[in-house]
C-alpha cells in the first residue's frame, strides 16, 4: 500500500510540474505574441531568408522587395494564428 501512495503521490508532482510549465510556456506565448517588436524582427528574419534563398538558388535578385515584405507579413501572421493554438491547447485542463 505504501509503495501505492508513493506512485500515486509521484505522479500528482510529476502532473503538478507539467501543468505549470505548460502555463508558464502559455504565458510567455502570449507576451510575445502581443509583441509589435518581435512581429518586427520575425518578418525581418523571414524576408531576409527569402531573398537569401533566392539569391542562392537563381544567383540573381528576381523577386522585388514589396513582394518578400509582403509574404513575410502573411507568414508572421500565420505565426501569431500558430502561436494562439498552441496557447489554447496548452492551457486545456
Amino acid at each position: 500500500m505504501k509503495i501505492f501512495n508513493l506512485v500515486t503521490t509521484l505522479f500528482r508532482k510529476t502532473h503538478n510540474f507539467r501543468e505549470y510549465i505548460e502555463d508558464k510556456l502559455a504565458d510567455l506565448l502570449e507576451k510575445l505574441d502581443k509583441s509589435q517588436k518581435v512581429d518586427e524582427l520575425e518578418a525581418q528574419i523571414i524576408q531576409k531568408g527569402i531573398e537569401y534563398g533566392i539569391e542562392y538558388c537563381t544567383k540573381a535578385d528576381v523577386i522585388p522587395k514589396d513582394f518578400t515584405q509582403g509574404i513575410s507579413e502573411e507568414i508572421v501572421k500565420c505565426l501569431g494564428k500558430l502561436n494562439k493554438m498552441v496557447v489554447k491547447q496548452l492551457r486545456k485542463k
